[in-house]
């Protein structure tokens, strides 16, 4: 349940209003997010913990998908990229919770992108 108590807290952090979350950088003001899901829509409960786990030990990244949008202009599905950097990656390795590893947005608004054209937000883990 390491990556779903992942994916759960970033969902959290993002959820509307995010406008506060993200500094003062008003081209992200009004976001909101409705959900994260896998790729391929599946649940993601129903991931399978220790192949994910690999696959970001090997990778060094995770991508998903979010319910993104933006007051007054609707939502899209974007592509969700995690990267991993040497914290979580070592706290993944061993098992540990990831929920750490998430950064301030407010404080260190360089660790989260969100490209409204490419529709791609991307996350840049401790």
């Amino acid at each position: 349940m390491i990556i779903n108590d992942l994916i759960r807290a970033i969902y959290e952090k993002i959820q509307f209003p995010t406008s506060s979350r993200f500094g003062y950088d008003k081209k992200l003001w009004g976001f909101w997010c409705d959900g994260i899901y896998s790729l391929n829509d599946e649940d993601l409960g129903r991931f399978n913990e220790a192949d994910i786990r690999k696959f970001i030990n090997d990778k060094g990244y995770l991508e998903l998908k979010i319910d993104y949008g933006q007051e007054n202009l609707g939502h899209n599905i974007y592509r969700l990229i995690l990267y991993f950097g040497r914290k979580s990656l070592s706290r993944n390795a061993k098992e540990l919770d990831l929920r750490v590893c998430i950064p301030d947005f407010a404080e260190e608004p360089d660790k989260i992108s969100i490209d409204t054209e490419n529709l791609v937000v991307e996350i840049f883990l401790k």
